[in-house]
């Protein structure tokens, strides 16, 4: 991608425009610049194809949890790490206080 700019644009003209505007971005790869009153004020500019900063973090977040034996999938979340429940302050198990709670419920 060039740093020059073939294309200058009018705040009007980019309103009425754009979808034309942003086509002629992302076909050609160069800059437009976005003028009021003849001054410059912006640029349009085609994005990297590196990915986004988004992608990049969430490929840092999913290499971190697989690496604690965590995958996710676009089917939801696979582990193989099985968290034992711990013990309430009575000393039995939530399952347990869950079950008796369950039982006591008139239904």
């Amino acid at each position: 991608m060039t740093n020059l700019v073939k294309m200058k644009v009018k705040v009007g003209q980019l309103k009425a425009n754009l979808s034309k505007y942003l086509r002629e971005v992302q076909e050609t790869g160069e800059r437009i610049e976005v003028c009021v009153r003849e001054k410059p004020v912006a640029y349009l500019t085609p994005i990297e194809d590196t990915g986004s900063v988004e992608d990049k973090r969430r490929k840092e977040i999913e290499d971190k949890l697989e690496g604690s034996g965590i995958v996710i999938s676009q089917w939801g979340t696979k582990s193989d790490f099985v968290p034992t429940p711990g013990l309430a302050g009575d000393g039995k198990t939530i399952e347990n206080t869950i079950v008796a709670i369950r039982q006591e419920k008139d239904w």
